[in-house]
């Protein structure tokens, strides 16, 4: 006992070595059973550590099992999800090819019967571009092929005709109007053909 007791570094006096040949070892039982005692303490007291180490370990892996199959039930519901999406949309393509192929058909069949307004048999004028204007503007007209004579005629805004101007040919047609040619201010011009007044469109000119 006492041998063991210096291996293990520990003092322990509970031990009476003989005196003489004929004397015994003695040992004193008090001294013998407080080590024992207060050892037994210490590793009760390592055990009950463990105990709750072991313990907040096992309550941290349930919720991880927890939470992974929170995990895993989301993961399958967004997959249920994708697929409806995706059928969703297979559907939707498939109605805006069938509508796209409907609305080539309707175009194609209706695109003889399209006009635009100058490819009507009546003179017309449209507004200039750009309007207000600075450096120049165009004004796009249309002449039938049944008409003898037309022209722009040019008005200050009192109404007072300032300028006109001859148009040749038939079909559509523009003419380059330049600021130069006007002060600025507000204007009109209107288009006459075989002497009656078509349309009268308001122009600005700034500087």
């Amino acid at each position: 006992m006492e041998e063991a007791a210096k291996e293990l570094g520990y003092d322990f006096s509970g031990v009476d070595a003989p005196k003489n040949d004929k004397d015994f070892y003695g040992l004193r039982y008090a001294e013998f059973v407080v080590p024992l005692v207060k050892a037994m303490q210490e590793q009760q007291e390592q055990i009950e550590e463990k105990d709750e180490t072991i313990e907040a370990n096992t309550e941290k892996i349930a919720s991880l099992v927890e939470e992974n199959a929170e995990i895993k039930e989301e993961n399958i519901a967004i997959r249920e999800e994708n697929t409806e999406m995706k059928a969703r949309m297979d559907r939707m393509e498939a109605m805006l090819e069938q509508f796209g192929s409907s609305m080539e058909s309707c175009c194609n069949g209706a695109s003889n019967k399209l006009e635009s307004p100058f490819q009507k048999d009546e003179p017309s004028l449209k507004q200039n571009i750009p309007n207000p204007f600075t450096r120049s503007t165009i004004i796009p007209y249309y002449i039938p092929q049944h008409a003898q004579r037309a022209s722009l005629h040019f008005f200050n805004e009192t109404g007072i005709e300032i300028t006109q101007r001859a148009l040749q040919g038939t079909g559509d047609g523009q003419i380059l109007l330049t600021g130069e040619q006007l002060p600025a201010g507000i204007y009109f011009y209107s288009l006459q053909v075989d002497g009656k007044n078509i349309a009268t469109k308001r122009m600005v000119v700034l500087r």
